[in-house]
């Protein structure tokens, strides 16, 4: 147990990690909101049309599996599926992860 009293002084250094956490968090925000979103990597590198990179798209939500014109990697709708499922595995860690630091 006194690798566990020693920990006792690192206590600054776990409160300086989450303020830079919040610091970053809030400087994202404000970049997000002042200049919005830069498609160009993603429309040049995935399989979205390219007329996007002058005129975007519309932000459009899906019930079920977005249409082929909709796939980053490939037009199979099965791919579409284990892309939502990983969205939501991942969404779900970070709103747990979230709720333990409370």
């Amino acid at each position: 147990m006194s690798w566990l009293r020693s920990l006792k002084h690192m206590g600054w250094l776990c409160n300086f990690a989450v303020w830079i956490n919040v610091a970053n968090f809030i400087i994202v925000m404000i970049a997000a909101a002042k200049y919005g979103p830069d498609v160009t990597i993603t429309v040049q590198t995935t399989l979205l049309n390219k007329a996007w990179l002058t005129n975007p798209a519309p932000v459009k939500t899906f019930f079920s599996v977005p249409p082929a014109a909709y796939q980053q990697n490939v037009p199979d709708p099965s791919t579409a599926v284990l892309q939502g499922v990983n969205n939501m595995v991942y969404s779900y860690s970070v709103s747990h992860a979230s709720s333990c630091l409370e």
